[in-house]
């Protein structure tokens, strides 16, 4: 080992087993009289302290990133820090509550929709019944009864269901509408008709799926001779008839001019006789396919009452 002592300066270099790389050099600035270091500066090391400071900042960034990673991927949860046993277990409690809420919710949606479709079922099925053995509100699709009625009149009408009644002249009725198909002249003076049997007369009859109605007066009842005059004038049993509900005292001729009313049968004619596809056309109208009485108009109000 070697020793020098320069003014006030002393540098050592130590030198152990001939190792020169790992040489540390100590500078001083003052020394007592005694030999002994009072004040140094230690130059060693440094580099270590600079990379050890530089790998704690760079694990305290990494921890960083990391926490902000689950909680990102934990925003729907609760993450557990700094607290104890019991305060999981009530965030457990206070998770399952809120799925179970939330389930609670979704069934109830569902039962409220269930609820609403089975009274639209029950309102439907009522208004059904309602209609076929008691009575409906009917508007009014067609011109044939002019003047008495009109297009989107609003008419009460009663079903002979429950309301039967023996029908007399100049009754205003609502039947089924005949076919019209077969243009040519029935033997009997009938219109014909296809009946529904089973399920269709199910659906046809009582649920009215693709039955159509026609509006009408009662002209002749079974036994009448009806008679259609070349002037335009009708005859019930040779007595000429007064019709003042007629806007022209007119009626055109069709296939059934002359006829004597069926048993069981009407004779029916619009009141508008010159756009009325009614008796003249398609023979009369057995009793059984009367489907209702008209009773009044409600609609539209300045023209609300009995019909004549």
């Amino acid at each position: 080992m070697e020793r020098r002592i320069i003014t006030n300066k002393l540098v050592i270099i130590m030198c152990m087993d001939n190792n020169e790389e790992s040489k540390k050099e100590i500078e001083f600035d003052d020394i007592d009289e005694n030999g002994k270091i009072t004040k140094a500066s230690k130059l060693f090391n440094k580099k270590e302290k600079v990379k050890k400071e530089e790998v704690k900042e760079r694990e305290n960034k990494n921890e960083e990133k990391n926490t902000n990673t689950k909680v990102e991927e934990k925003k729907d949860e609760i993450v557990y820090d700094d607290i104890d046993v019991n305060d999981k277990i009530r965030a457990d409690e206070i998770n399952n509550e809120t799925r179970a809420k939330v389930r609670k919710g979704s069934k109830t949606i569902v039962k409220e929709i269930l609820e609403w479709v089975l009274c639209f079922v029950i309102a439907y099925f009522l208004y059904l019944i309602i209609n076929y053995f008691v009575g409906t509100i009917s508007g009014v699709k067609q011109v044939s009864m002019l003047p008495t009625t009109k297009e989107n009149d609003r008419l009460i009408i009663t079903r002979p269901v429950i309301f039967n009644k023996e029908l007399k002249y100049g009754d205003i009725v609502t039947f089924e509408a005949p076919l019209e198909d077969d243009m040519e002249k029935n033997d009997n003076n009938i219109a014909s008709y296809v009946e529904k049997t089973g399920i269709d007369s199910f659906f046809y009859n009582f649920m009215g799926i693709g039955k159509s109605s026609y509006i009408k007066r009662v002209i002749g009842l079974p036994g009448d001779h009806i008679e259609i005059k070349e002037d335009g004038s009708v005859y019930r049993n040779n007595e000429k008839l007064e019709e003042p509900y007629l806007n022209e005292q007119y009626t055109n001729r069709d296939t059934y001019n002359d006829i004597i009313v069926p048993h069981g049968t009407v004779f029916m004619m619009g009141d508008n006789r010159l756009s009325s596809k009614d008796s003249r056309f398609f023979g009369c109208v057995p009793i059984e396919k009367v489907n209702g009485y008209v009773v009044i108009r409600v609609w539209p109000l300045n023209k609300w009452g009995k019909l004549k």
